[in-house]
């Protein structure tokens, strides 16, 4: 029996050496050929004439406001401002100013103004990244309303925000 047992285990040695041993040298290098992207330029169609460049030096931030579209900001506000069970009740944007109405969720964990405010800050970050708003109000149901303008942002390292005494003094309790 001691026999076959070490048999067994020489075995099993041979095997395992066999399978670590690779004809591969160590030394040999892949070589990745590098693909250069260009972007590829606009055609027009047969018989269109060919757009002139629109001159916007001369117009003034306010621009950003036509390219923010409600459908980015509710996007946003939804994936980043609001919890599995809250809900965004109504939102308009005209003239640089977000309208929110949102329902929170029913919690114990926070008191409902600490949570209106957690989530305002949520929103905000996320609105920060974008250009064209100028004033950020959201009403929550059955607890207040906060209004923060843009230029209280403040910004560090790793973005823009506005600060968490900020969006406490701008709530006003129902």
């Amino acid at each position: 029996m001691k026999k076959y047992y070490l048999m067994f285990l020489s075995l099993i040695t041979v095997i395992g050496l066999a399978a670590c041993n690779t004809d591969v040298d160590q030394d040999e290098k892949i070589e990745v050929e590098a693909i250069e992207v260009t972007e590829v330029p606009e055609t027009n169609a047969p018989g269109e004439e060919e757009a002139e460049p629109e001159d916007n030096a001369e117009e003034s931030d306010s621009s950003y406001i036509e390219d923010l579209t409600i459908e980015e900001i509710k996007e946003g506000i939804s994936f980043e401002g609001l919890g599995e069970d809250d809900e965004l009740k109504d939102l308009t944007f005209e003239n640089g100013e977000i309208n929110a109405v949102i329902k929170l969720e029913d919690q114990d964990l926070f008191a409902p103004k600490d949570f209106a405010v957690t989530r305002y800050s949520s929103v905000s970050d996320y609105l920060l990244t974008l250009e064209g708003w100028e004033t950020l109000t959201v009403e929550f149901e059955g607890i207040g309303e906060i209004s923060i303008d843009i230029s209280e942002k403040e910004t560090n390292e790793v973005g823009s925000y506005f600060p968490i005494a900020e969006i406490e003094e701008s709530l006003n309790l129902y």
